[in-house]
């Protein structure tokens, strides 16, 4: 819920569509997550190949350091994707779950 209220902001601040999630590390394993975060966000959530793309960032941005990449162009066309996840959930109880998700915040922080 946490990672669709930011993209709520995102959406709203920036007066753009964010279409697709890109997403990584250990959770990317847990098939039920993965699709309800499509679900809830109303977004497709993209799981790449490599599970931690932390140390391939820093990996290739000191191969665009030190010239064994060109440039980006290269790096992204190495990227692959594992799977994907559409957003299946029907409106009325995407919004069901969002309500009661804000109703125990409220509650909590109140």
């Amino acid at each position: 819920y946490q990672i669709n209220d930011v993209i709520t902001l995102m959406r709203e601040c920036s007066g753009s569509s964010i279409a697709d999630i890109r997403v990584d590390g250990g959770p990317t394993r847990d098939a039920f997550l993965m699709q309800f975060q499509a679900d809830i966000s109303d977004a497709k959530v993209i799981v790449p190949a490599v599970e931690e793309l932390s140390a391939l960032g820093s990996a290739n941005m000191a191969g665009l350091a030190t010239g064994f990449w060109k440039n980006r162009d290269e790096i992204t066309k190495n990227r692959t994707v594992l799977k994907e996840y559409v957003p299946g959930m029907d409106l009325s109880k995407r919004q069901q779950y969002i309500q009661g998700w804000q109703e125990a915040v409220n509650r909590a922080v109140l």
